[in-house]
């Protein structure tokens, strides 16, 4: 049974890599099939199996699945509600069932992502090669590909940090560990080589962000354990490692000729029209003011609005879309939480995968994508691991 919950797993996330290339439309009753297929392995854990849920979080989300089956009568649109109970569904499994199933959870949904992700990107390119700037591999657009490699970025950044933390809170790491460890550190670096040459803004500034936001959660941990000594008499080791390694992407590589062709010559070309969002502010601005609390109100958009929330508030309308909002900022909260907890496995891994998700979000419609599925396997991780719970 566990096996089979794997292969769902698995294949929700390679699906979600590849509904963004030019098969995607035809992959969408897949989708649909692997998510009812997990119905019944929900019902069987939950029937012989203890689990932990979290109340206010479930109660978010049956008033997201109530307030978008009235938006769905009142626009007469039966996806509306089907979307809100695959939201549910990726919830209960994800997010309730698997955590409470199978142990070392967090490593699982980590190891998968990786692999899963890494033979879409390494693969094509292995067979192909490097033929155009800016690169899309083997998805429909550039920004398809950019969105998954910092899909991959972030789960490769949550191994990174968590065996940087082992290292220097003094753990004895085997020779396996080590040739990881640099492993993992070769890959953050193609990774974020690779978010440069898609010329997907969104993703490079995810990447970024995440990069420095795990950098501060690891400094602010040495400080709570009082470890910080152990990183200042080392600074100048890993400043001379930074140096080299930044020496060697730039001079061996064609990083700096990406960056500046793919990703700063389009800041430069939109802020200087005076608009660094491609002309979606305008739709942005459409679908705030004219949304009614169930978007009976908002005329028919002509552009897509290239935001997972705002494309929520523009069919849902607006008390639905508050109340997912208000789910991921609960979520993001217990994450919070969840790090500075002791004794936790993987503690990055849920702030990192939930604000990597909200940060695509902002100018992506990343429904059912891969960064989605990883962010509802971190917030089970983190959500269903706190005091609140349930016991059957």
């Amino acid at each position: 049974m566990k096996g089979l919950f794997i292969i769902i797993l698995m294949g929700l996330m390679i699906l979600g890599a590849l509904i963004t290339t030019e098969f995607g439309e035809n992959l969408t009753f897949l989708i649909y099939l692997l998510y009812v297929s997990m119905i019944p392995l929900i019902i069987f854990i939950m029937k012989t199996k203890k689990f932990h849920i979290n109340k206010t979080v479930l109660l978010l989300l049956y008033g997201y699945i109530i307030l978008s089956a009235i938006s769905a009568m009142v626009n007469a649109d039966v996806t509306l509600i089907i979307t809100s109970m695959l939201i549910m569904l990726l919830y209960l499994s994800l997010g309730v069932a698997l955590p409470s199933w199978i142990k070392n959870y967090d490593g699982l949904i980590l190891k998968i992502t990786v692999i899963s992700l890494s033979a879409l990107v390494f693969i094509p390119l292995l067979i192909n090669g490097i033929d155009e700037s800016p690169y899309q591999g083997m998805f429909y657009n550039t920004n398809s590909f950019g969105v998954v490699v910092a899909t991959l970025f972030t789960a490769i950044l949550a191994l990174f940090f968590n065996d940087l933390e082992r290292h220097f809170m003094g753990e004895k790491i085997s020779r396996l560990p080590k040739s990881k460890f640099l492993m993992y550190t070769g890959l953050i670096i193609t990774c974020f080589i690779f978010v440069t040459l898609s010329g997907s803004r969104t993703s490079f500034l995810t990447c970024v962000f995440l990069l420095v936001l795990g950098s501060s959660l690891f400094v602010v941990f040495l400080i709570k354990r009082r470890k910080i000594g152990s990183l200042i008499i080392r600074i100048p080791f890993l400043s001379f490692v930074v140096f080299i390694l930044g020496y060697l992407t730039i001079n061996f590589t064609n990083f700096g000729l990406y960056l500046e062709e793919n990703i700063l010559s389009k800041f430069a070309s939109t802020s200087g029209r005076g608009d660094l969002f491609n002309n979606r502010s305008g739709t942005w601005e459409t679908i705030l003011t004219e949304s009614g609390l169930f978007n009976e109100s908002i005329d028919q958009l002509f552009i897509t609005p290239h935001n997972t929330f705002l494309s929520i508030l523009s069919t849902n309308g607006w008390l639905p879309f508050m109340f997912l909002a208000l789910f991921f900022v609960v979520c993001l909260c217990y994450a919070i939480s969840y790090f500075f907890k002791s004794g936790q496995s993987h503690r990055y891994f849920p702030i990192l995968a939930i604000s990597s998700f909200i940060l695509l979000s902002m100018a992506e419609i990343m429904l059912y994508k891969s960064s989605m599925i990883m962010a509802f396997a971190a917030i089970g991780l983190a959500v269903n691991n706190q005091v609140v719970k349930l016991e059957k």
